[in-house]
């Protein structure tokens, strides 16, 4: 007789059995799609609708794996029953390694800008000095770099836990995580991170690509194509066909941002407060305005273009349709494109509509029907909230994709895609200054702290985003 252990490890089994399945029916619709005549950008047609369709099983049968291994895993928790051990194509099992816990622990101690400004070789001298004091008058002081530009792409996104940045693979919390800042993922965490030493970038950008990958006979002939009577065929000749790629070159300049805030001077001789300050307001301020330009940035004056205004971006509207099909299909636009969406980004208020849905009947009697006359089944409200009970823990998803809620995004806006095709170049990295010459701050016993970086941000591959709006 199986115990509740092994029911439970054949029951993921077969999920992942399921899942695997659902996979190739959903590979196999979209090679059909491809080998089809129909528009590539109408969701309407029936080529998409049933890649949609089979997609949407394989994601389906994919979210309800990763609820039955989490649930498996907290059940089991306590127990000395084996599990049913890691999915070695899990990309989380893949990035866990021995010494995680170490690393955190290392990752400690470069916890915030403010205690790398603290910290800093510059401030130390002027500490010595007496210079940086409530007393002294200083006129414009840099404090030291909080954050190289290379510190900045490493901390910024990937998963370090000192960023206060959870990694957006890996689902496991790490016992440390109550002494960490800690915040929910941003834009700015999505995307790729890079370096520049120039001014501006430029950068080929895939705007449109066919399919014509094929197999090819061998060549009957040496002769030209077109030559002879009868001409010589290209498939005589034994001609590869050429896959059509159609680039454009598109540039990103390098803007300046930042921000900076008044402090009160004998403020200035308390060191727990300062870094506070720096991590609390200076560091919070520049990323929300990253995040904004990110993703609804003109690129007009001094602004990056932003995702929802890169041209080349698939699209779907939901009307009156349902909104999580809608983003489904924004998805399946992605993936026609063979990108493989990464996240979700959706607005505070988008994201409380779709979390907030209940099931509207549930089953409570199947009826018979065999019976003269069949007895047909009998529905009732349930009331059950569709994505979870609000005592649910863990990360939010949509569709087995992680949702990042901002208010960076549109109301009303879903934007999902493979943000590592999006790309965020720091020229500099982050430098903290005070100064005491603003206006009369000398005179009022205040202190200007001004934090600034340089950067640029472009979307290297615009077919691996869309996004799904109302109209």
């Amino acid at each position: 007789m199986k115990t509740k252990t092994q029911e439970a490890q054949a029951a993921i089994a077969k999920l992942r059995a399921d899942k695997k399945a659902a996979d190739k029916r959903a590979a196999d619709a979209r090679l059909a799609f491809e080998k089809s005549d129909a528009d590539p950008l109408d969701p309407e047609t029936p080529e998409f609708q049933a890649f949609d369709e089979a997609s949407k099983t394989a994601d389906e049968l994919g979210e309800s794996l990763r609820k039955s291994t989490e649930m498996y895993a907290r059940l089991s928790g306590g127990s000395s029953q084996p599990g049913p051990g890691p999915d070695p194509e899990d990309p989380a099992n893949k990035m866990r390694g021995d010494n995680f816990l170490d690393q955190a622990v290392e990752a400690l101690k470069s916890a915030s800008v403010g205690r790398k400004v603290l910290e800093s070789e510059a401030t130390k001298a002027l500490l010595e000095k007496g210079i940086l004091t409530g007393q002294a008058q200083f006129g414009a002081l840099e404090l030291g770099k909080a954050y190289s530009r290379d510190e900045v792409k490493a901390l910024v996104g990937t998963g370090n836990t000192a960023s206060g940045v959870s990694n957006l693979l890996t689902p496991d919390r790490l016992p440390l995580v109550d002494l960490v800042p800690s915040r929910p993922p941003r834009m700015v965490d999505l995307v790729s991170k890079g370096t520049t030493d120039s001014k501006s970038i430029e950068y080929p950008v895939l705007i449109q690509r066919g399919m014509a990958a094929g197999y090819v006979p061998d060549p009957t002939t040496a002769a030209a194509i077109g030559s002879g009577d009868p001409e010589v065929t290209p498939e005589q000749a034994g001609r590869k066909p050429e896959t059509s790629l159609v680039w454009d070159i598109r540039s990103a300049t390098v803007k300046t941002l930042a921000t900076w805030i008044p402090v009160h001077r004998n403020m200035m001789d308390d060191a727990p407060y300062l870094q506070s300050m720096i991590d609390a307001y200076l560091r919070d301020e520049l990323e929300q305005r990253i995040d904004q330009d990110i993703a609804t940035g003109t690129g007009a004056g001094e602004s990056f273009k932003g995702l929802l205004n890169t041209d080349g971006i698939g699209a779907v509207t939901y009307g009156d349709g349902s909104i999580i099909d809608s983003a489904h299909r924004a998805m399946t636009t992605v993936r026609l494109q063979y990108e493989e969406p990464t996240a979700y980004v959706i607005h505070p208020t988008t994201w409380e509509t779709i979390r907030l849905l209940r099931a509207s009947q549930v089953m409570v009697d199947p009826g018979d029907p065999n019976a003269e006359p069949p007895v047909l089944p009998t529905m009732e409200p349930s009331g059950e909230y569709l994505f979870g009970r609000p005592s649910q823990a863990g990360e939010a998803t949509l569709w087995g994709k992680t949702v990042v809620t901002t208010a960076a995004i549109p109301q009303g806006t879903i934007l999902t895609g493979d943000f590592a095709k999006a790309m965020l170049w720091f020229r500099t990295g982050v430098r903290v200054l005070a100064s005491d010459s603003h206006e009369d701050f000398f005179t009022r016993n205040l202190v200007a702290l001004l934090a600034e970086l340089r950067a640029a941000f472009g979307v290297i591959k615009p077919l691996a985003f869309a996004k799904a709006t109302a109209s």
